[in-house]
């Protein structure tokens, strides 16, 4: 098939059911010169089934938020308006989270984009690449408070306006103990995601600052800059600095300079 007979053809498989470009394109014809736009129908719902079906199970928390018809609706709309570019059905979905951001028929549900976010970031830490820790050694090391640390690849950071852990656990129900929907709505909460040595991930609470603290770490700075960029306190820079040496997130140590360049 002709490069421009693909296009044509991608242009009507993707297009939404009466619209301006759901017209025939000129390579597809039926082998017994029946109706061709009844089998370009049944391309077209069979590659819409199977695109909202990976989102369905990219984001089940957020399907489960919204309920089916809404999520359904949702994710037509965005197969439309992202049809896939990758091979990897995995990685499909990923512009979910900036979709949502100026979706209208959502807008009364305004944490469901962060909510997206944060399985996003669950997602590719289940599939970020393998590391391996820094030795004790150099987690005792005075010189490693002036240097830039590198953190693991499936370390990922969420920052919410909205109360985002407690909407996750409320949906995913994850506690031995039932969970009750949120009460305070304006409580901001930031989640860091990583992996463990098992392969789990997890999501975890960070006190209030500890964003700005993670953040600046991953950017490269020194976790005295990184100190100075939060108002976290004592307590929670030690919350934060505990997650990544117990879990041994933390993979490298570079000078300030070298790490820049």
């Amino acid at each position: 098939m002709r490069a421009q007979d693909q296009a044509a053809f991608l242009a009507a498989l993707v297009a939404p059911q009466n619209s301006p470009q759901d017209v025939m394109p000129p390579c597809v014809h039926h082998p017994f010169n029946g109706d061709a736009q009844d089998r370009m129908a049944i391309y077209r719902n069979n590659y819409a089934f199977s695109l909202i079906t990976a989102l369905g199970e990219a984001y089940p928390l957020l399907a489960d938020l919204l309920g089916r018809d809404a999520f359904i609706a949702l994710a037509r709309d965005y197969v439309a308006a992202h049809p896939p570019v990758d091979p990897l059905m995995f990685q499909y979905g990923d512009k979910l989270p900036q979709f949502l951001a100026d979706y209208p028929d959502l807008a009364h549900v305004p944490y469901a984009g962060d909510l997206a976010a944060l399985e996003k970031a669950i997602n590719e830490a289940a599939h970020a690449a393998d590391h391996i820790a820094l030795p004790p050694q150099d987690l005792t090391d005075p010189q490693l408070a002036e240097e830039a640390l590198q953190l693991a690849p499936s370390v990922g950071l969420i920052v919410s306006a909205w109360p985002l852990m407690d909407v996750f656990a409320y949906v995913s129900q994850q506690a031995s103990q039932p969970v009750d929907a949120p009460h305070d709505m304006s409580l901001a909460q930031s989640v860091l995601v990583y992996r463990d040595a098992e392969y789990a991930v997890h999501p975890v609470l960070l006190p209030v600052g500890g964003d700005t603290l993670l953040a600046a770490l991953m950017e490269g700075r020194s976790l005295v800059q990184a100190a100075e960029t939060s108002a976290l306190g004592e307590a929670g820079m030690v919350k934060v600095f505990s997650v990544l040496v117990q879990n041994g997130l933390i993979i490298g140590r570079h000078k300030i300079s070298d790490w820049r360049e």
